[in-house]
Order: C-alpha cells, then sequence, then structure tokens
C-alpha cells in the first residue's frame, strides 16, 4: 500500500509492507521539531520525501535513511603491497623515491610519502583481511614528483637503477606527464613521473 504523509514541512510517498501477514493500521503522532515519526504495528514503513533523493526505512523501532548516491570520495589513503622481503623493500622506496619508513601497529611497517602510505605485507605471513590472491610483483604504480625530467633521470643514474623505459611522454589524471619506468624488489613496475609544463 501507497499513500503520502507529510511531516514538519516535508511530504513523503510511503510504502507499507506486512512484515507477519496480520492487519495491521498506521497511526501517526505529531511529531517532535526537526523529527518524522511512523508508528506502524507489524509493518515495515518506507518513505522517500518529495524533495529528496534519499529513501528514509522504518521496520519497527528502528529508522535508517539510504542515500540514493555513493559517499564522494576524496583521494586514495593508502595500498597494501605484499613483499618478498620488507627489509629489500623499504629500502628501495627509501633511498630511490625518498619515502619514509613507518612503524605502526603491532610493529607493521609502512612507507610514507604526502598523505598517502604504502602497507607492507610479507608474503605468506600477510594481515588479515588481505587481497583475494597477494602476489608479489603484481602491481603498476605511477608516483608524480615535481621535479623535471633532466633531475629525474641524473638521481635515477645516481642510484644505479635501470630503467625500462623513459623518458616517455604519458597521459597522468590531469594531463600529460613524463614518465620514467622502473621494477622494484618485487618486480613491481614503478612509474615516476613529472607534468609537463604548460
Amino acid at each position: 500500500m501507497t499513500e503520502s504523509v507529510s511531516g514538519a514541512g516535508i511530504r513523503h510517498e510511503c510504502v507499507h509492507t506486512l512484515l507477519d501477514g496480520l492487519p495491521g493500521s498506521h497511526s501517526r503522532q505529531p511529531p517532535k521539531p526537526g523529527h518524522h515519526q511512523f508508528h506502524v504495528p507489524a509493518r515495515t514503513l518506507t518513505c522517500r520525501p518529495s524533495n529528496s533523493s534519499s529513501t528514509v526505512k522504518r521496520d519497527d523501532n528502528r529508522i535508517s535513511v539510504e542515500p540514493a548516491t555513493a559517499p564522494p570520495l576524496a583521494r586514495l589513503d593508502h595500498l597494501v603491497l605484499t613483499v618478498v622481503s620488507i627489509e629489500d623493500t623499504v629500502r628501495f622506496y627509501t633511498r630511490v623515491l625518498g619515502m619514509t619508513e613507518v612503524v605502526f601497529g603491532a610493529g607493521r611497517r609502512a612507507l610514507a610519502f604526502g598523505e598517502q602510505k604504502l602497507n607492507l605485507h610479507q608474503a605468506g605471513d600477510e594481515f588479515d583481511p588481505k587481497a583475494a590472491h597477494p602476489t608479489p610483483g603484481s602491481a603498476d604504480l605511477c608516483f608524480i614528483t615535481d621535479a623535471d625530467p633532466a633531475t629525474i633521470a641524473t638521481w635515477l643514474r645516481v642510484c644505479g637503477v635501470s630503467l625500462e623505459q623513459g623518458p616517455v611522454t604519458r597521459t597522468g589524471t590531469l594531463g600529460p606527464i613524463t614518465s620514467f619506468y622502473l621494477r622494484d624488489p618485487d618486480g613491481n613496475l614503478v612509474e615516476l613521473a613529472t607534468y609537463v609544463e604548460p
């Protein structure tokens, strides 16, 4: 059954569903300021405000609001690398890419940069929950630096890093980038890139 009800200036289209097949009645008491109260014995009441894309659901004494769209994402906080050797991984990312080692929790280790970090899992001894198939060397990562291509090339040469490709032009999230491709100790593909000056 569908009906329209109003409360605190908001009109709702409500759908009643019998929970147990028994007769029931819908009674609505005057709501408190700023509240919408629905009393539906033995029923589920689903309401969609006519001026909103959200859905308000009441099941007995429980009320919940279901948003019509996904929560907006702000940024990537961290990702997990499963590695053969945490020591080798920390050494590479701190030396070559300038990340900072972070120890947290019960001795867990991570690599921080900017407002993000890479959490490290030891292959065969991962933390739960984990990916369905955690595999060393399966990642493909792109890191952005403000350094110019000549500086990047010089630094990688000083570090003795072998390049897969680069410098080459690619497309980043915000536009054209100049990229250098290299491998970390597990064989993950690492792209070190800088945005092309307009």
